[in-house]
């Protein structure tokens, strides 16, 4: 079968979109599917095919800019033979599969990570995801119940609707059972520097800790387009615990994650973070914004713990807080992040789910 992935962000931009989308490209070419990945260039165009195993995995990469992705993405793949699956991630590409499909035909799939509106532009985009949801996908793919619901209310009939949760590879985001306890408390982020992550907040609570006695060190992991203001701005508050890291491989990723005593993320808006459900595949306790798709996660679990959205102060408290908790009951919020990644969110029932959907819609 032919499938052609379109998504934003791929590796190895840090993302997790692009993440999940690389490891769904992987498992599927390792079962004799033609993959094909279309995605933004940032760094100029290319297309390349990357090694896995005996089937390499087509990488399209093409326009700087989200517009001219959009535009040229279009022409080159109504350039290509038919793909059997157009598989978007997204709205953007959601309305460029769908343009192309009309076209070319092909069955189209549209998966949403998640509903982001909690400020304006949020809500903006919500309004066009809102639209595009409308235009008649032969499945879309939804990473929780709440999420499902809300697409039925705009209007797309159940039976167009699938409800697989985001996987995550717990045999590679595993707890490090040699890890040692570190002398500083040390708290990670892992993800796009990007204003919608919350990190001025984060520099605030921590310098707000500081003020407080309590020093701690930071590694925040990632780019985009705050790295040099959030690096000076750290410099100009003395944060000189806090560092800074480019780029890590994703397979790199679980040594961090077991480094680390808390790992925070403090977005202002966020749908399915794939970084929280690494973490906790770690075992790693985490102190997260009291927005909907992450309070529930946090609750659920029993494994992390949620500050006001926005409140440079609720963070700073939150993580004292959790830093401040008996040894004991550490160890149960680990346990408890590490069962929970388990039991919810199984890489191997994601792909079959995956696979299902995509034998449903092309037998249809």
């Amino acid at each position: 079968m032919r499938i052609c992935m379109l998504v934003e962000d791929y590796p190895p931009k840090l993302g997790g979109g692009g993440m999940f989308v690389n490891s769904i490209a992987k498992e599927l070419a390792a079962t004799d599917e033609q993959i094909t990945v279309v995605t933004p260039s940032y760094n100029g165009d290319s297309e390349i095919s990357e090694p896995n195993g005996n089937n390499a995995i087509h990488v399209i990469r093409i326009g700087k800019r989200r517009i001219s992705y959009f535009f040229k993405g279009i022409l080159k793949l109504l350039s290509e033979p038919k793909f059997d699956i157009y598989h978007a991630h997204g709205p953007l590409p959601g309305l460029m599969a769908r343009i192309v499909s009309a076209i070319k035909d092909g069955s189209t799939v549209l998966h949403i990570h998640g509903f982001r509106e909690e400020n304006v532009i949020g809500k903006l985009k919500f309004m066009g995801q809102n639209f595009i949801l409308k235009l008649g996908y032969d499945r879309i793919i939804s990473v929780d119940s709440e999420s499902a619901k809300r697409i039925n209310e705009i209007g797309v009939p159940h039976d167009r609707i699938e409800t697989i949760p985001c996987g995550v590879d717990t045999k590679l985001f595993a707890p490090d059972q040699g890890r040692k306890n570190n002398q500083i408390p040390v708290l990670l982020f892992v993800g796009r520097l990007e204003k919608v992550k919350g990190l001025n907040l984060l520099l605030e609570a921590i310098l707000g800790l500081k003020d407080n006695g309590l020093n701690v060190s930071a590694y925040i992991i990632g780019s985009g387009t705050l790295e040099d203001e959030l690096m000076a701005d750290a410099r100009k508050k003395g944060l000189d615990n806090i560092k800074f890291i480019n780029s890590v491989k994703h397979d790199e990723l679980p040594e961090w994650y077991n480094k680390a005593d808390l790992f925070v993320l403090p977005s202002i808006s966020e749908g399915m973070p794939l970084v929280l459900l690494e973490a906790m595949a770690c075992g790693l306790p985490s102190v997260v914004s009291d927005i909907k798709s992450m309070k529930t996660i946090a609750e659920k679990s029993g494994a992390g713990v949620t500050s006001e959205c926005g409140n440079s102060k609720s963070l700073a408290e939150t993580i004292e807080n959790a830093l401040n908790q008996k040894d004991s009951e550490k160890q149960k919020l680990r346990k408890n992040a590490r069962d929970f990644a388990i039991k919810n969110y199984s890489w191997e029932n994601t792909v079959q789910g995956i696979k299902k959907v995509y034998s449903e819609v092309v037998g249809n």
